[in-house]
């Protein structure tokens, strides 16, 4: 889950689980993503940046966040909840 603030950014304020597991390994809550595939988020609207998220369950989205004063990319799989 994504909270928009301002100039562009993006926080973690959450992470899905399924069956007690997160979703996305390496990611916690206060992380800032940076950029999904190509878009940049710091210039791209809350929808455009929900809409590069979106996929059908198995696609991939590759997703540059930032934690710790360090950038880190990790690839996400689309699931259906």
């Amino acid at each position: 889950m994504l909270q928009p603030a301002q100039r562009g950014n993006y926080t973690v304020i959450g992470i899905f689980t399924r069956n007690g597991k997160k979703q996305m390994d390496g990611v916690l809550v206060g992380d800032k993503l940076v950029k999904v595939g190509d878009l940049a988020t710091k210039t791209a609207t809350f929808g455009a940046v929900i809409d590069a998220l979106h996929g059908p369950p198995g696609a991939t989205r590759t997703l540059l966040l930032e934690g710790d004063g360090k950038q880190f990319t990790i690839t996400a799989g689309m699931v259906q909840f």
